[in-house]
Formats: C-alpha cells, structure tokens, sequence
C-alpha cells in the first residue's frame, strides 16, 4: 500500500473539509492511478477475466504441479499500490508448498477496466472466489483466502457473502473501512458500512491467521489485535515492521507455514511423478 500517498490524499480531503465517498475511492484505491512495469503473464499462468457491470477484472491461475487430483488453492488478493504483475512471488512460495494459486486484480487496476471503490470491491472478491470454487480442477473444500492489507477486506467480503473458504490469513489489514479513516482524522461516516472485515470474521468458523506489524504506520497495530480477538478460532502474530511490510516475506511465511499444515487445506493429494 502507498502509505505516503495514501496518508497525503486523506490529510489534503480533511484540510479542505471535502471529503466524500468518491475522493475516498481515488484515495484508498490509488494503485488505479499509478503505473507499474507490467512483467506480463508468466508463461505458466493462465489469464482469466471476471466480468461484472461492464467491467472486466483479471486474475492470473496458476495450476498446482506437484499433485494430482482436484487441487488446494490460495486465492490471493494483494495490497492497494500493488499490481497482480509485483506479487509473483506469492505463486511461487504457494506452489512450491503444493497448492493452486489465483492472483487477483482490482478494476482499473493494470490491465483491468472499471472504477474501483467500496461498493464493487466485495462483489468482484466473491466473483472470483466463485470461479475457482467451480474450476473441475480445484478442491472447492480446500480454498484459503490470503488478503494483504486492503485486499484483507476483500477477504472479509468473501465471508461476508457467505462464502465458507477452509481458511483465511489477514495481513496487516483494517477491521474496518470507516475504523481505517477514522485513524487517520477523517469522518468515519464517509465510508458508510461497506468493508466491515471484522464483523465477517466473527461470523466465519474456520481458522483465521491474523499478521500485523507493531509500527505500522497506515493501519495501527490496534486493528490487527481487534482481528486476532475476534473469535475462538481466530489468532494473532506479531510482527516488528510496520506496513510495508510488517515483515520480511520469508519471515511472514514462518507463521503461515504451521496455520496451514494445521487446517484441512494442506496438500494431501498423490505427488505427480
């Protein structure tokens, strides 16, 4: 997430006491604004695309290569200044590890058409978790939902929908739009009640991973220990960093290797030879 940028946009809104639902969008989901050197897809991905009220959206699947079998998988959704093209890596890591992986884009974002804001980001995030739940080469029982930071919320949307994932892991990722704002001066009531991820976790039964750096700078690390509380199955590690990232890749993956060897979701199907 562009913290500086994301901090000048709401502290500029608040100063000018003209902040509204619209200028909230453009600020929170400033990565449709920016411009990336877009790396293409990977020659092992396969480009998909959603399509919802005239906008296209899309994802880069990447198939599972180590077993055989209906596939688990780790639908990721990334950070607001991020593009699917700068999270790779998180294939890599995920299938190395045995699972399936979609990346998925926002609209107006990269490649993808549309305008992005709070009223279609949850929408779009259950489009694509519906999708994979009906690829004939996927576990439907075995989906995790990984959100970093804004794409958390879209996490929490999933839930919110009713979608049942095995499990979900949040990184550094706000219980809610309008306690976001709030942090930072700005009217919670401009965010309405869209994006409420912590009351969607607290409905959810399965294992949530909560990550959260205790610096972090964007969203307080109060908001990772309000989510690492929210219910029996739902826990907390914390991390010395601050938003970007809380920390190191590798170090994030130390906590998340155990959760997920822990659930129902780790691979168990018959290695390819």
């Amino acid at each position: 997430m562009g913290v500086r940028r994301w901090l000048m946009g709401l502290l500029s809104a608040l100063t000018l006491g003209a902040c509204t639902p619209e200028m909230l969008d453009e600020t929170v989901w400033v990565g449709a604004t920016m411009r990336f050197a877009q790396v293409g897809k990977p020659p092992e991905a396969e480009q998909v695309w959603i399509e919802r009220d005239g906008a296209r959206i899309e994802g880069w699947f990447f198939p599972a290569t180590r077993y055989r079998g209906r596939a688990p998988v780790v639908l990721y959704f990334h950070g607001n200044a991020e593009w699917i093209d700068n999270t790779i890596y998180v294939a890599d890591t995920y299938r190395a590890r045995g699972y399936a992986v979609l990346l998925t884009e926002y609209r107006g974002y990269g490649r993808s058409t549309g305008r992005p804001g709070a009223a279609t980001h949850a929408g779009d995030a259950v489009a694509f978790y519906d999708w994979l739940a009906r690829r004939p080469d996927i576990d439907p029982r075995s989906i995790v939902i990984h959100g970093r930071s804004l794409g958390g919320s879209a996490a929490g949307g999933v839930l919110a929908a009713g979608r049942r994932p095995c499990a979900v892991v949040l990184e550094s990722t706000f219980t809610s739009l309008a306690d976001a704002v709030a942090s930072h001066g700005v009217d919670r009531a401009i965010a309405g009640g869209h994006l409420n991820t912590l009351q969607a976790v607290q409905r959810y039964p399965g294992p949530v991973l909560v990550l959260h750096g205790q610096t972090d700078e964007l969203i307080p690390f109060t908001h990772g220990q309000v989510l690492g509380s929210a219910s029996a199955t739902t826990r907390l590690v914390a991390f010395p960093g601050g938003h970007n990232p809380a920390a190191p890749w590798a170090e994030l993956m130390t906590a998340i290797d155990p959760f997920l060897r822990a659930t129902p979701c780790a691979p168990t199907a018959r290695p390819v030879r």
